[in-house]
């Protein structure tokens, strides 16, 4: 039996039914909800020196909004580790009811050659804003936390951030989850309504962490999800959950089952069809979402890759 992620708060179950109309109308009529049809990928780079961290940040066009967004790393992936990874609203920070307009991550890399960080955005008119929530985190402790759309809005995209300075936690776990808040019971089709975060700090005081969620009441997204079992040798291990044909994905993340102990999210990011980070470019549609995990010490630690298709 799967474990709780920490904070559960038990399971509610979920079903959409069908609606009668007397009248044939397109769903999104029916509905009053956009699906985001015109979400697309807005990309940058940035390089991380051997040994050192750096961070970067990619814009959406005017007019347009930051459902979702994330990172992959060109090469091997298990020298790069996440400490940032999140939307930014139009003031620059998370800021509950503010639109998200741009994407911001940062990393640490403890490998002995330079690496480069593909950073995405996936962009929209689609009428979306952030909801933040923002904890303490004691030194030499991991700690997670929630950020949960308002009723009736599901969660397109979010992330974890520690916007002060300096920027040392590492990301443990950042991805959707529906109203039962268990990584096992999210699964294809789920609601996504909130975005679950964990995060550590090696340090010797204590750091603030965000977990953001992008809420829309204007999406009739849903997830897709793929299972991945993670073993103990720290070896990074890889698993993409694809959208359904003629979907794309908004956001999407991974979350674990049970405590986040001694794992570490390597890179989360949108493919599009190439399935590649160096095709996936500015223009494209993105059809799947692929994460890396690293652990240490859990064999067969349990965890899903989550897209957040429309």
């Amino acid at each position: 039996m799967h474990e709780r992620l920490p904070g559960d708060r038990g399971p509610r179950w979920w079903h959409i039914g069908a609606v009668a109309m007397l009248v044939a109308l397109p769903a999104a009529l029916l509905t009053g909800c956009t699906p985001a049809p015109d979400a697309t990928v807005q990309a940058a780079t940035f390089t991380v020196a051997a040994g050192g961290s750096n961070s970067g940040r990619v814009d959406c066009p005017a007019g347009k909004q930051a459902l979702g967004g994330g990172v992959l790393v060109d090469g091997a992936a298990g020298d790069v580790y996440l400490l940032d990874d999140a939307p930014l609203d139009d003031l620059g920070g998370l800021h509950t009811g503010r639109p998200a307009r741009a994407w911001f991550a940062s990393a640490t890399n403890v490998g002995s050659s330079q690496h480069t960080v593909r950073l995405y955005a996936l962009c929209s008119s689609l009428a979306a804003t952030v909801q933040a929530t923002t904890i303490s985190v004691d030194a030499y402790t991991i700690k997670d936390a929630y950020a949960a759309c308002p009723s009736g809005q599901r969660a397109l995209g979010g992330g974890v951030a520690d916007l002060g300075s300096p920027q040392t936690m590492f990301i443990k776990a950042s991805g959707p989850l529906d109203s039962s808040t268990y990584t096992v019971e999210t699964d294809d089709g789920s609601v996504p309504t909130q975005w679950y975060g964990a995060a550590s700090n090696p340090t010797l005081g204590p750091q603030s962490m965000t977990v953001a969620a992008v809420c829309s009441a204007s999406s009739t997204a849903t997830i897709a999800a793929s299972v991945f079992i993670a073993t103990s040798d720290g070896a990074p291990r890889s698993a993409t959950a694809t959208c359904p044909s003629g979907r794309r994905a908004l956001g999407g993340g991974v979350a674990q089952s049970g405590a986040p102990n001694d794992l570490f999210v390597l890179n989360s990011g949108p493919l599009d069809e190439s399935g590649t980070p160096s095709g996936t470019v500015t223009g494209d549609v993105a059809r799947s979402w692929r994460a890396t995990l690293s652990t240490v010490g859990y064999p067969g630690t349990y965890a899903k890759v989550f897209a957040v298709c429309a």
